[in-house]
């Protein structure tokens, strides 16, 4: 039996620039030359946030796609909740397809941090898009054959709801979206 408490295992992360662990506020940055972005978090909750996950996955996993950043709080009551952010210069129908694998290969890597860290459960998982500019509106009024295709509908559907469904979650999962500016700064509350 492996006998570590949770700061024991937090330790054996490398903590310096890709994860890091706060209870007021820290920065993500897509470093990306063509949709360099920098989101500001503000957190009240012990936070674990682990940074350019996208880069830094758990090698032995299947599915090598992965969002941005993965975030690991833990309220008051010791619930611990996910959120998931995936950086996007655009969101249209190609750029949110290619974003929801990434959160799906992303739970693969939270099931992996979190058995590292002994975390056994969530109260709950999200899943967010920080971008500058959005055109899935503008695809229901200008382009009817893509609303042809079933994938597509789903797509613009769970978009327009906030509402991500993934057949390996036992509910709905919130899907944020987070406005960047033209320089794509942005911030939020966590």
């Amino acid at each position: 039996m492996i006998n570590l408490n949770f700061d024991d295992r937090l330790n054996l992360l490398n903590l310096s620039n890709k994860v890091v662990v706060s209870s007021d506020e820290f920065i993500i940055e897509e470093k990306e030359k063509s949709g360099k972005s920098k989101l500001k978090c503000k957190v009240s909750d012990y936070t674990v946030a682990f940074l350019n996950a996208d880069k830094y996955i758990f090698e032995y996993l299947k599915d090598r796609k992965c969002a941005d950043a993965i975030i690991l709080q833990r309220n008051d009551k010791g619930l611990w909740k996910v959120k998931i952010i995936e950086f996007k210069k655009t969101i249209n129908i190609r750029t949110l397809s290619k974003s929801l694998k990434q959160f799906k290969g992303a739970v693969s890597n939270v099931l992996a941090i979190s058995g590292l860290l002994g975390i056994e459960s969530f109260e709950n998982i999200e899943f967010y898009s920080a971008f500058r500019e959005e055109k899935i509106s503008n695809i229901k009024n200008e382009n009817s054959v893509i609303l042809k295709n079933v994938e597509n509908m789903r797509l613009i559907k769970q978009w327009e709801d906030g509402i991500v469904k993934f057949d390996f979650l036992n509910s709905n999962a919130v899907y944020g979206k987070i406005y960047l500016n033209d320089n794509g700064d942005g911030e939020i509350l966590f």
